[in-house]
């Protein structure tokens, strides 16, 4: 895997294009005594994640086995702006050349208000409205959304 595939490498390597600086992530490394890494997942990298996110960034993560797909996301808020968004990434999904099962589970966690919405690929391609269904009462760790899920 080459270092910028990874979500915090792509910030490292241009910072400026999710409106951070080489001094605001080496400050925040300092502030958790970290070293700036790529592929460590620490506090440090934590932080700037959340706060990448909450300016915008949309993060969709893969998860599961080929047979057995999960995706995560990650966003501020459910605008109909972020809907059209997550709509053409499903879109591209399924009509790559990548194997992309219709049906395969997504989270769609959103920040600002804490929410969590369970869908799959097949309805946000579809263009039905993404709705909100369940609540969350904490932001996932890392750790949480490495793990390999039920």
């Amino acid at each position: 895997m080459k270092p910028d595939a990874r979500h915090i490498g792509a910030i490292i390597a241009k910072p400026s294009l999710y409106g951070e600086t080489d001094k605001t992530i080496k400050a925040t490394y300092d502030k958790h005594s970290e070293k700036v890494s790529t592929t460590v997942e620490g506090k440090a990298r934590e932080e700037i994640m959340l706060r990448v996110i909450k300016r915008g960034y949309i993060r969709i993560r893969k998860g599961g086995t080929r047979r057995n797909q999960r995706w995560s996301i990650q966003l501020t808020k459910l605008t109909s702006r972020a809907q059209d968004y997550l709509w053409e990434w499903a879109r591209q999904m399924l009509d790559s050349r990548i194997e992309t099962d219709k049906w395969a589970d997504v989270n769609i966690h959103q920040l600002g208000n804490d929410k969590m919405t369970k869908t799959d690929i097949g309805k946000i391609a579809s263009g039905a409205g993404i709705k909100e269904n369940v609540s969350t009462k904490r932001i996932y760790t890392q750790d949480e959304a490495n793990a390999e899920w039920p």
